[in-house]
């Protein structure tokens, strides 16, 4: 019996600390950017046999933030995450734009340099900033301005490879197009800026 209260006053703690933790967060969030992509299929969702949106439902819970990803062509391009943004905006929620700076999937694996893009340090760097200052501007521009700007995604080894590849070119060229990201960004609005890496510790 003794082992028993144990467990259970260990699992009350670890639970308090848990629940005080929880609430001292600012952002209660998901990736909502395949959402319309699962709509489109026919998938409804519903709350307590209700059907709403998802987003509804999810500020229901208790989220507060929605993160959209952008690429810069394809099926996520910026055309979809602006019109997603208008029912992210419109639920109340925190929106989280997440710039890959790549025509597809950016992670730790493949970061690559969009099509038609320059291809050297100083003209991705323009590139870059005009890139991320006119993204910005559209999202204000339609009322849905963003609050967290992720300037790259999960960039451990750098972004826009070859050149922005840390172990090829080092710390410089990525420190480069980062600045030019959030000078560009910082140009056109004021969102908070979001340096994104995967299985951080």
């Amino acid at each position: 019996m003794q082992d028993r209260e144990v467990y259970m006053s260990y699992e009350m703690i670890l639970l308090c600390a848990f629940v005080a933790h929880s609430l001292a967060l600012t952002y209660r969030g998901s990736d909502l950017s395949s959402l319309v992509v699962v709509e489109n299929q026919g998938v409804h969702f519903t709350d307590n046999g209700s059907q709403q949106p998802f987003e509804r439902i999810l500020v229901n819970h208790g989220s507060n933030a929605a993160r959209i990803r952008v690429w810069t062509a394809g099926q996520y391009d910026t055309s979809y995450a602006l019109n997603l943004a208008k029912r992210v905006k419109a639920a109340g929620m925190t929106l989280i734009v997440d710039l890959h700076f790549s025509d597809t999937w950016a992670d730790p694996g493949k970061q690559a340099i969009p099509s038609g893009w320059p291809t050297t340090l100083s003209g991705l760097n323009t590139q870059v900033y005009t890139y991320t200052q006119g993204i910005v501007q559209q999202f204000a521009n339609q009322g849905t301005p963003i609050d967290i700007l992720q300037v790259g995604n999960e960039i451990n080894n750098g972004l826009l490879w070859p050149v922005g590849q840390i172990s090829v070119n080092g710390i410089n060229s990525v420190s480069q197009l980062l600045h030019s990201a959030i000078n560009g960004a910082k140009s056109a609005g004021s969102p908070k800026i979001l340096i994104h890496l995967a299985n951080a510790s």
